[in-house]
């Protein structure tokens, strides 16, 4: 989650700190007003980072959400069977390998399975390394789509 209150925290000591020196009187020694200005410039600098790791923060987030609603989109043309999903051929038919269904059910994301092994009815997903065995596989009716 975006904590925003360690910068807030760090804005309000700097807007403290710079009324104190808008307050101080004329004949405030050097060395203390060195000092506030100091302190003012580490409560700018905490701001400045927090803010910075906020923003990084918050671009993760929108990229996992576009990331994930990319895949909620393409899962509408998938077909469930067996407890796999498939991609769905023009003709409304299933085509190709399975996508993991723990990828699909853990993060919400659609991997195209890819076979290993003896036998084209086991698959391995690239991403988890999930292997599954004895499941059904399709021809393509055309190219098959890239899994981007």
């Amino acid at each position: 989650m975006v904590d925003l209150i360690p910068a807030l925290s760090a804005i309000s000591h700097g807007l403290d700190i710079l009324k104190k020196l808008n307050e101080a009187d004329r004949s405030l020694d050097t060395a203390t007003l060195k000092l506030q200005i100091a302190e003012l410039s580490n409560a700018l600098a905490a701001a400045q980072i927090a803010l910075s790791q906020s923003q990084q923060e918050l671009q993760t987030k929108d990229a996992r959400i576009a990331s994930l609603l990319k895949n909620f989109e393409r899962s509408t043309e998938t077909i469930r069977y067996h407890g796999h999903l498939y991609e769905k051929a023009p003709d409304g038919s299933k085509q190709g390998n399975p996508f993991c269904p723990l990828c699909f059910q853990k993060e919400g994301a659609l991997m195209l399975t890819t076979n290993f092994g003896k036998g084209i009815s086991n698959v391995k997903c690239p991403n988890c390394k999930s292997e599954f065995h004895g499941v059904d596989i399709y021809f393509y009716l055309d190219e098959p789509s890239s899994p981007s």
